[in-house]
Protein backbone atom coordinates (compact mmCIF):
# COMPACT_ATOMS: atom_id res chain seq x y z
CA UNK A 1 0.00 0.00 0.00
CA UNK A 2 2.66 2.57 0.86
CA UNK A 3 4.77 2.07 -2.68
CA UNK A 4 1.30 2.28 -4.43
CA UNK A 5 0.78 5.76 -2.44
CA UNK A 6 4.48 6.84 -2.97
CA UNK A 7 4.22 5.67 -6.81
CA UNK A 8 0.99 7.75 -6.82
CA UNK A 9 2.78 11.01 -5.43
CA UNK A 10 5.63 10.83 -7.85
CA UNK A 11 3.60 10.86 -11.07
CA UNK A 12 1.11 13.39 -9.63
CA UNK A 13 4.28 15.35 -8.95
CA UNK A 14 6.15 15.10 -12.01
CA UNK A 15 2.81 15.55 -13.98
CA UNK A 16 2.45 19.01 -11.96
CA UNK A 17 6.01 19.98 -12.26
CA UNK A 18 6.14 19.58 -15.96
CA UNK A 19 2.93 21.38 -16.48
CA UNK A 20 4.30 24.28 -14.33
CA UNK A 21 7.65 24.49 -15.86
CA UNK A 22 6.32 24.03 -19.17
CA UNK A 23 4.48 27.06 -18.85
CA UNK A 24 7.36 29.68 -17.87
CA UNK A 25 9.29 31.00 -20.75
CA UNK A 26 12.99 30.42 -20.25
CA UNK A 27 15.39 32.78 -22.17
CA UNK A 28 17.92 30.07 -23.53
CA UNK A 29 19.99 31.65 -25.93
CA UNK A 30 20.69 34.87 -26.88
CA UNK A 31 22.48 36.76 -29.43
CA UNK A 32 23.60 40.49 -29.64
CA UNK A 33 23.20 42.62 -32.59
CA UNK A 34 23.05 45.93 -33.34
CA UNK A 35 19.01 46.05 -32.81
CA UNK A 36 19.17 45.13 -29.76
CA UNK A 37 19.79 41.59 -28.20
CA UNK A 38 17.48 38.74 -29.73
CA UNK A 39 16.53 35.80 -27.06
CA UNK A 40 15.41 32.34 -28.11
CA UNK A 41 12.83 31.53 -25.43
CA UNK A 42 12.14 28.06 -24.34
CA UNK A 43 8.11 28.08 -24.46
CA UNK A 44 6.78 24.65 -23.48
CA UNK A 45 7.43 21.49 -24.31
CA UNK A 46 6.47 20.38 -27.77
CA UNK A 47 6.10 16.00 -27.34
CA UNK A 48 5.38 14.54 -23.89
CA UNK A 49 8.78 12.50 -22.70
CA UNK A 50 11.50 13.88 -25.15
CA UNK A 51 12.21 17.21 -23.93
CA UNK A 52 12.07 18.72 -26.96
CA UNK A 53 10.74 22.04 -26.59
CA UNK A 54 8.36 24.76 -28.31
CA UNK A 55 10.77 27.87 -29.05
CA UNK A 56 9.81 31.66 -29.80
CA UNK A 57 12.49 34.36 -31.02
CA UNK A 58 12.08 37.52 -29.23
CA UNK A 59 13.72 41.51 -29.82
CA UNK A 60 12.68 43.62 -27.24
CA UNK A 61 10.04 41.93 -25.78
CA UNK A 62 8.54 41.34 -29.60
CA UNK A 63 7.76 37.85 -31.01
CA UNK A 64 9.67 37.43 -33.96
CA UNK A 65 8.61 34.22 -34.79
CA UNK A 66 8.76 30.44 -33.75
CA UNK A 67 10.87 27.95 -34.65
CA UNK A 68 9.09 25.19 -37.32
CA UNK A 69 11.14 22.19 -35.04
CA UNK A 70 11.13 21.37 -31.71
CA UNK A 71 14.74 21.46 -30.62
CA UNK A 72 16.44 20.13 -27.29
CA UNK A 73 18.47 23.16 -27.28
CA UNK A 74 19.71 26.36 -29.34
CA UNK A 75 23.27 27.34 -29.78
CA UNK A 76 24.78 30.64 -31.10
CA UNK A 77 27.13 30.27 -34.17
CA UNK A 78 27.88 33.49 -35.18
CA UNK A 79 26.28 36.57 -35.18
CA UNK A 80 27.19 39.11 -38.56
CA UNK A 81 26.43 42.69 -37.49
CA UNK A 82 25.26 45.20 -40.33
CA UNK A 83 25.43 42.53 -42.94
CA UNK A 84 24.74 44.63 -46.33
CA UNK A 85 24.59 47.64 -44.26
CA UNK A 86 20.66 47.06 -43.69
CA UNK A 87 20.23 43.52 -41.64
CA UNK A 88 21.78 41.46 -38.71
CA UNK A 89 22.19 37.83 -39.45
CA UNK A 90 22.07 35.46 -36.32
CA UNK A 91 23.39 31.69 -37.38
CA UNK A 92 22.20 29.32 -34.73
CA UNK A 93 22.74 25.50 -34.21
CA UNK A 94 19.01 23.73 -32.99
CA UNK A 95 19.82 20.78 -31.24
CA UNK A 96 17.32 17.63 -31.32
CA UNK A 97 17.88 14.11 -29.42
CA UNK A 98 16.56 11.13 -31.21
CA UNK A 99 17.06 11.85 -34.86
CA UNK A 100 19.21 10.80 -37.30
CA UNK A 101 21.12 13.98 -37.57
CA UNK A 102 21.10 15.75 -34.12
CA UNK A 103 21.03 19.65 -35.37
CA UNK A 104 19.76 21.45 -37.89
CA UNK A 105 21.32 25.26 -38.97
CA UNK A 106 19.07 28.41 -38.98
CA UNK A 107 19.62 31.82 -39.97
CA UNK A 108 17.62 34.83 -38.68
CA UNK A 109 17.68 38.08 -40.28
CA UNK A 110 17.12 40.95 -38.50
CA UNK A 111 16.29 44.49 -39.82
CA UNK A 112 16.69 47.58 -37.88
CA UNK A 113 13.25 48.60 -38.95
CA UNK A 114 12.45 45.57 -36.73
CA UNK A 115 11.67 43.23 -40.05
CA UNK A 116 12.75 40.15 -39.33
CA UNK A 117 12.31 36.66 -40.74
CA UNK A 118 13.71 33.07 -39.98
CA UNK A 119 15.23 30.53 -42.93
CA UNK A 120 13.95 26.91 -42.94
CA UNK A 121 16.04 24.39 -41.45
CA UNK A 122 19.39 23.00 -43.22
CA UNK A 123 19.30 19.37 -42.25
CA UNK A 124 23.05 18.39 -42.28
CA UNK A 125 24.77 16.86 -39.81
CA UNK A 126 28.66 18.24 -40.43
CA UNK A 127 29.78 21.69 -39.40
CA UNK A 128 30.21 24.33 -41.60
CA UNK A 129 32.49 26.39 -42.70
CA UNK A 130 31.14 30.01 -43.13
CA UNK A 131 32.42 32.70 -45.65
CA UNK A 132 31.40 35.93 -46.09
CA UNK A 133 31.85 38.80 -48.49
CA UNK A 134 30.00 41.95 -48.40
CA UNK A 135 26.87 40.97 -50.16
CA UNK A 136 26.63 37.32 -49.25
CA UNK A 137 27.04 34.40 -46.76
CA UNK A 138 28.05 30.92 -47.74
CA UNK A 139 27.82 27.63 -45.36
CA UNK A 140 30.16 25.00 -46.68
CA UNK A 141 28.67 21.60 -45.27
CA UNK A 142 31.92 19.15 -45.73
CA UNK A 143 31.19 15.61 -46.95
CA UNK A 144 30.09 13.65 -44.10
CA UNK A 145 29.35 9.62 -42.79
CA UNK A 146 25.75 8.56 -42.84
CA UNK A 147 25.12 8.61 -39.05
CA UNK A 148 23.43 5.46 -39.30
CA UNK A 149 24.34 2.84 -42.05
CA UNK A 150 27.33 2.81 -44.59
CA UNK A 151 27.97 5.95 -46.47
CA UNK A 152 27.85 9.81 -46.92
CA UNK A 153 26.33 12.33 -47.35
CA UNK A 154 27.65 14.41 -49.92
CA UNK A 155 29.06 17.99 -49.69
CA UNK A 156 26.92 20.66 -49.54
CA UNK A 157 27.22 24.93 -50.22
CA UNK A 158 24.10 26.85 -48.96
CA UNK A 159 24.27 30.83 -49.92
CA UNK A 160 22.07 33.93 -48.27
CA UNK A 161 22.43 36.48 -50.48
CA UNK A 162 19.36 39.09 -51.20
CA UNK A 163 17.41 38.01 -47.77
CA UNK A 164 17.18 34.28 -49.32
CA UNK A 165 18.68 31.03 -48.68
CA UNK A 166 19.52 28.86 -51.60
CA UNK A 167 21.43 25.68 -51.82
CA UNK A 168 24.17 25.73 -54.65
CA UNK A 169 24.14 23.21 -56.98
CA UNK A 170 27.14 21.12 -56.96
CA UNK A 171 28.92 21.20 -60.19
CA UNK A 172 30.82 18.02 -59.22
CA UNK A 173 29.66 14.55 -60.45
CA UNK A 174 28.74 11.68 -57.54
CA UNK A 175 31.54 9.42 -56.35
Amino acid sequence: MLKKLFFVTAILYLAFHTQVSAQRPVVRAKAATSAGDVEFVQTGNNYSGTGAAEWQVKLKGKVLGKLSEPYDAIKIVKVIKDFEGKENVVIFLGEMTGSACASTYNLLAVRADGESYITEPIYNCAAPKLAQTSDKITLYFPRSPVMQGTGFVPAETWIYQNGKLRQQKSTKRGR
